[in-house]
This record gives structure tokens, C-alpha cells and sequence, in this order.
């Protein structure tokens, strides 16, 4: 009799040091925003109702904007790596930039000659972790892919703001494309008002992400090496 009290103790304590364990498991389908750059492959498929893409134009007299939300693509990645399995790709149909103004909306298709080239997209090739707050899931990272656009493909590294809430994903970021170097003329109209070859492309994109199997490493991984600092900041950079 006198043994039972210390068996119940020792059961106690066992239950005790058991419990933090089961607590600590990660949920099904999710990612531990603290390790998201350095952990277990992920799939990311983008929202699109919760997404856009915006470019900026200066013409003569005045800055003029157009903005989609036509806006599909998926990515598999593991830590700062593409896996080649995935689609890897972000693709926008190009006659759905809105401008606010119907002529402008056709001028804006007419420039990008969508009968001829419906679609621009952007093909991930390699990531890199620059700065990162993973305690808050933040991270700034430099994004190297190829920019499909009216018939010409350019690379591009593009600077972005990459933040993990529980299972989404928010990416934002822009950069500088001068549409002479994707094959079009800056257009003039009226004979006075002539549209500037530099246009800024402003994103806001959000993905669903799941985990993926673990497999065995991928000799063909894409990889681009991470020198990470801390991050000193959590504002996503804006236009001037």
C-alpha cells in the first residue's frame, strides 16, 4: 500500500513532462513562421481576389494608373530554394489592367498588343533572404525571375517584403521596367502628350501555403545562398 502514493507521483510527473509536447506539435498544413526560410518544402498558391498588380505611368501632364486583380500563379519553395517540381510562376491576363478611363483602358491594350501576347508573367528562378524578423514572420528578400512581356523576356532581381501570419502569406514589393526594353515605343498622343519609357509596377500579392512531403535533397534545387540580417524594419517599401 505504502508504494501506491509514489507510483500515482511518478505518473504525475511523467504526464507532467509529456503534456508541452502535444502542445508544441505544429498544426497540420502549416509552417512555424519563426523557420519558414529554413524548414519543410512549402506549396504557395495565390488568392486572387486578395492580390493586385498596379503599374504607375507618367505622361506629360499627369501620372495615370492601371491595376488587376486577374492574378494566378503557384510556387514551391524549401528555405531560400526553388523546387523545380512547382509551377513557379505568377501570370496576369493583360487586357484586365483597369485605368478608370475607357478610351485610356483601350489605349493601355492597344500599347500591349494583347491580341498578339494576352498574357505577362513573371517565372520565379531564385530567392535570397536579405534581412528577417522571424520572431513576427517578417522577412525582406531579393526575388530573381523573368519577366514575360509583350513577346520579350528580361530578368529582373526584385526587391520584396515577405510576411507569414498563420497559413497566408502576404508578398509586397516594386520595381522599375522600362517597356522599351520588352519591344515597346513609348506612345505620344495628340502630338503633345508622350507617355515615359520607365513605368513602376507596385504588388500586392497573397497565397494560401501548405507543407509538402519531405524528400531527399534535389541535386537540380535552384538555390540562392542567404546572408540574413536582422530586420530592422516591418513597413513594406513605397513609392516615392
Amino acid at each position: 500500500m505504502r508504494g501506491k502514493p509514489a507510483l500515482v507521483a511518478i505518473g504525475c510527473v511523467l504526464i507532467c513532462l509529456a503534456a508541452p509536447v502535444s502542445f508544441a506539435q505544429k498544426v497540420p498544413g502549416s509552417t512555424d513562421p519563426r523557420s519558414f526560410f529554413r524548414d519543410r518544402p512549402v506549396e504557395l498558391k495565390i488568392l486572387r481576389t486578395s492580390s493586385s498588380v498596379t503599374f504607375y505611368s507618367k505622361a506629360t501632364f499627369h501620372w495615370f494608373t492601371g491595376t488587376t486583380r486577374e492574378i494566378r500563379g503557384s510556387a514551391r519553395i524549401r528555405g531560400a530554394q526553388v523546387l523545380p517540381d512547382g509551377e513557379n510562376r505568377v501570370a496576369i491576363q493583360a487586357r484586365t489592367f483597369d485605368t478608370s478611363v475607357r478610351p485610356r483602358d483601350a489605349a493601355v491594350r492597344n500599347i500591349l498588343d494583347v491580341e498578339c501576347y494576352p498574357e505577362i508573367s513573371f517565372r520565379l528562378k531564385g530567392l535570397k533572404v536579405v534581412e528577417e524578423s522571424p520572431g513576427i514572420g517578417d522577412y525582406r528578400l531579393k526575388v530573381i525571375g523573368d519577366l514575360y512581356l509583350h513577346g520579350v523576356t528580361r530578368e529582373y532581381t526584385i526587391p520584396v517584403f515577405f510576411k507569414v501570419h498563420e497559413s497566408k502569406v502576404m508578398v509586397t514589393g516594386e520595381w522599375d521596367v522600362l517597356i522599351s526594353d520588352h519591344g515597346i515605343e513609348p506612345p505620344t498622343f495628340l502630338w503633345i502628350l508622350k507617355v515615359q519609357d520607365k513605368v513602376a509596377v507596385k504588388f500586392s500579392i497573397q497565397a494560401d501555403y501548405e507543407q509538402l512531403p519531405v524528400e531527399a535533397p534535389d541535386e537540380n534545387l535552384v538555390k540562392i545562398d542567404s546572408d540574413a540580417e536582422p530586420l530592422s524594419g516591418t513597413e513594406a517599401p513605397s513609392l516615392p
